[in-house]
């Protein structure tokens, strides 16, 4: 991620708001658990990219169970029930505040 007019500053307050944004999202799915990862990596030059990653998990819950699928314990394929586009449409108006 470069950040925007060469301002680091500007650029973690970009990345926090999306993180937020991405939360909000989730939880109006009513989700209750995420894992989010944060990497910051150097190359030699001057610009230090950050990656941010953030993943819903299942809902936590008074019982113990896996949020792995057969898919992916079976076969080593992830799978889910809708589509990336439609959860892309869903998740539009909590970048358009």
């Amino acid at each position: 991620m470069s950040p925007p007019s060469g301002k680091p500053e500007k650029g973690l307050a970009c990345a926090g708001r999306g993180v937020i944004n991405a939360q909000k999202f989730y939880r109006s799915l009513n989700r209750n658990g995420y894992n989010l990862g944060l990497l910051f990596i150097e190359d030699g030059s001057e610009v230090l990219e950050l990656r941010v990653v953030m993943i819903v998990r299942s809902n936590y819950a008074a019982w113990v169970r896996s949020d792995h699928t057969g898919f992916e314990v079976m076969l080593g394929e992830m799978a889910t029930f809708t589509a990336p586009e439609q959860t892309a449409q869903l998740a539009r108006p909590f970048w358009n505040e």
